[in-house]
């Protein structure tokens, strides 16, 4: 987001017309044909786009995982969304957005942005797209709330929209094009390195059952600690010194090798009321329940803290090291253990 606008600085001329999106585009919702009609959902060569697309294909988009026949559509294929339209999900997952290079329809959680046929000269479809950075921090940061989150769409239409010389979108379409080429790369070398990293640690750590080392219960070897309950009068708190960590912080930057921040710190004074015995340095933390046990992340505290009740942690006696339990818990799959534990 922060790279568009730097570059539109830099390469657009002073005095760069903005439009409102309602200008610019055609904005239609999506939709979801329905379920009661067996039909629509037989075989169909029209792609259907829902959140799932963007997540298992990225975010420029050719085909869709799901498709419907030209039946399920309203108004048949003339009423399907433009090629090179933009889809922007203003409600639930808000401001997760993709092009689209082919004509499509999509499922109600998007918004579909077609460029308007008296600027298809003047805006490229690649620019509009990265510019949809900008607008979905917009969306993100304006919402209305009933039974779900949602976008404010009266502010959405009126969003204001840069349209730059198109030797300028062309300029800046090819420099994030150079960003995203790289940014693939490294991803596809993390995760090379993190199937290499899983393989040898997962070697290391297979032990014969015979051969000089000593299989024990956990519980002989470990203390495990579950969490403690953590009143909402006291969450959002950050004038004590200890820690009370949620199984949401495990996600915040710089904990991923350890935890060190934290949403929530408690007084003494509240530690005592709540009863809280801190945990010590060293503890090895992950999510006991719900969803996120399937996440299956493992932390290690990096001073002592407090967790909560959807949190487990397992202190090591001084016949174990703390970072060997925490890389022998990271072959461990939680949800099979859960299960397998009952």
């Amino acid at each position: 987001m922060n790279v568009i606008e730097d570059l539109l600085d830099s390469l657009a001329p002073r005095g760069c017309p903005f439009f409102e999106l309602q200008e610019l585009f055609d904005i239609r919702n999506g939709y979801t044909p329905s379920k009661a009609n067996a039909e629509y959902w037989n075989e169909g060569d029209i792609p259907w786009f829902r959140m799932e697309d963007i997540r298992a294909n990225g975010r420029v988009l050719g085909h869709a995982l799901q498709q419907v026949p030209e039946k399920a559509i309203k108004g048949g294929r003339l009423k399907l969304f433009p090629a090179n339209s933009i889809l922007v999900a203003t409600s639930a997952t808000i401001g997760e957005h993709a092009l689209v290079t082919v004509p499509h329809i999509s499922n109600q959680r998007f918004t579909s942005l077609a460029i308007k046929s008296s600027f298809t000269n003047r805006l490229n479809s690649k620019f509009a797209f990265y510019y949809s950075f900008v607008l979905a921090d917009w969306c993100l940061r304006n919402t209305t709330t009933s039974s779900f989150a949602s976008v404010d769409m009266a502010g959405f239409k009126k969003f204001r929209f840069p349209v730059p010389p198109l030797e300028v979108q062309e300029k800046i379409v090819e420099i994030l094009d150079t960003f995203s080429s790289l940014e693939a790369e490294l991803e596809a070398e993390l995760e090379a390195r993190k199937k290499q990293y899983e393989f040898y640690r997962n070697l290391l750590l297979t032990f014969p059952e015979q051969g000089g080392v000593r299989w024990v219960p956990m519980g002989e070897v470990v203390e495990i600690r579950s969490g403690w309950g953590f009143p909402h009068s006291y969450q959002g708190q950050a004038a004590g010194t200890l820690p009370f960590y949620k199984v949401s912080d495990m996600n915040l930057p710089g904990n991923e090798s350890g935890m060190r921040a934290a949403n929530n710190y408690v007084t003494d004074d509240v530690a005592k009321k709540l009863g809280l015995n801190a945990a010590p340095l060293g503890t090895v933390i992950f999510p006991k329940i719900g969803a996120a046990v399937a996440t299956n992340k493992k932390r290690v505290l990096t001073t002592a803290a407090a967790y909560d009740n959807n949190v487990m942690g397992l202190v090591p006696s001084d016949q174990v090291l703390s970072k060997f339990l925490f890389h022998w818990m990271a072959t461990i799959n939680l949800v099979t253990w859960a299960h397998d534990s009952g």
